[in-house]
């Protein structure tokens, strides 16, 4: 697009008006009163530039008149299309920001969420834990419970057999 650019400036600062293309050469037109002279200013062996002209050779029974196009206009058009392009790629631009501020955002919730379940499931186990010391403390308990209640029945009944002996006696 540059080199294109850079022939139509130099061709223009030259005096050329109107351009055609015929099989993918780019040709100075002159009308007939100018005396109609065949000049080839460029030859596009790539067959890539120049593609807004419309080449006369696919066209049947072409005339150069009806497609003659003028320099300033393609120069103008490069340049809108060119201030077109700039426009769009600072959209692009923006748009790629927007976008890797969202994934950012999703990635850092994501993380959050992660940790948030990481800790959920270490409290969940913690929990656990507890809730099998808890029935290990109250088996405990209840065996300390069930171990001193025998052991006060066995104490009481001996007390209340000592007292029985003294009562006995006392009444001796």
């Amino acid at each position: 697009m540059n080199l294109e650019k850079e022939l139509l400036s130099y061709w223009d600062k030259q005096g050329v008006d109107l351009i055609y293309k015929y099989k993918h050469q780019i040709h100075w037109y002159r009308s007939h009163r100018e005396g109609r002279v065949n000049i080839k200013l460029f030859n596009d062996l790539t067959q890539t530039m120049f593609k807004e002209i419309t080449d006369i050779a696919s066209v049947d029974g072409y005339v150069e008149d009806g497609y003659a196009v003028s320099v300033k206009e393609l120069l103008e058009r490069l340049g809108h299309q060119r201030q077109r392009a700039d426009e769009l790629e600072k959209e692009n631009d923006i748009l790629k920001h927007n976008i890797r501020v969202e994934l950012d955002s999703s990635r850092n919730m994501f993380s959050r969420m992660c940790k948030e379940k990481q800790r959920a499931d270490e409290a969940e186990k913690r929990a656990d834990a507890a809730e099998g010391k808890w029935e290990e403390l109250k088996a405990l308990l209840d065996e300390e419970i069930s171990y001193n209640a025998t052991s006060l029945r066995a104490l009481f009944a001996q007390q209340w057999l000592v007292e029985m002996q003294n009562l006995e006696r006392g009444e001796e």
